[in-house]
């Protein structure tokens, strides 16, 4: 994951191969994880779309071209953190001799006796990686599972959008609207834009959608189509795209 930082000091995290958006019109401001797109292939770029107010251009927003890229902090790195501040710590029911006011050190409660400081260091080092492997590495994972839920029922709520690829104008929200100006069996190479999922698509003469991962899955499915209703009698027609 990737976290952000917004000049207002607001912090976001991205997962894997996404990054910040914006919305210039409505202010929102999130992963494009959320984000629809649209596919032109041939002018080699996406529209990304802002999943609360559907206005384009969330890729390249002000208020996320503001933000800085924070770097992750490594096991090693977080560990070490915990230990200086058990390092300050001071015990709270225990009082150093010399001064009732003040807590008795941590780490020289996990010195022994007769032994230095870096025996109650070591003991920290040993306490924090103990404490970040059994409890803050769960709090972290189960952050993400439910960063990662979220998003995917914000996908699932919003309403899907389809277009042929290479012509972002016939975006449609229902596929058989988009495909009924299709001829019967011709193969039109579709993007998802709720889950920006590319893959090929038909509709046969009775109006039923066949969707393929593959052109060539596509290819085959029609032609095994074609066949089947000329030894029926019917007359079909196909149109590579």
């Amino acid at each position: 994951m990737t976290r952000y930082r917004l000049p207002d000091g607001r912090t976001f995290w991205t997962h894997e191969d996404f990054y910040l958006a914006s919305c210039d019109h409505c202010g929102w401001v999130g992963s494009t994880e959320k984000c629809g797109t649209d596919v032109n292939t041939d002018a080699g770029d996406s529209n990304v779309y802002c999943p609360k107010c559907h206005a384009s251009g969330a890729d390249v927003g002000k208020i996320a071209a503001t933000a800085v890229e924070m770097p992750m902090r490594t096991r090693e790195e977080q560990i070490e953190n915990l230990v200086e501040i058990m390092e300050d710590y001071r015990l709270l029911h225990t009082k150093e001799a010399d001064d009732g006011q003040i807590g008795y050190p941590l780490i020289d409660a996990l010195t022994f006796e007769g032994g230095t400081v870096d025996i109650g260091k070591e003991e920290c080092g040993e306490l924090a990686a103990e404490l970040y492997d059994k409890v803050i590495a769960q709090f972290i994972h189960e952050a993400e599972r439910r960063a990662e839920q979220h998003v995917r029922v914000e996908i699932s709520k919003r309403d899907t959008w389809f277009y042929m690829v290479g012509d972002p104008e016939s975006g449609h929200a229902d596929m058989a609207d988009m495909l009924c100006e299709k001829k019967p069996f011709e193969i039109v190479e579709t993007s998802e834009a709720a889950d920006i999922r590319i893959f090929f698509a038909y509709q046969d003469e009775d109006g039923e959608i066949h969707e393929f991962s593959t052109l060539e899955e596509a290819e085959l499915a029609v032609n095994k189509a074609i066949d089947a209703a000329r030894e029926l009698g019917g007359c079909a027609s196909i149109r590579i795209l």
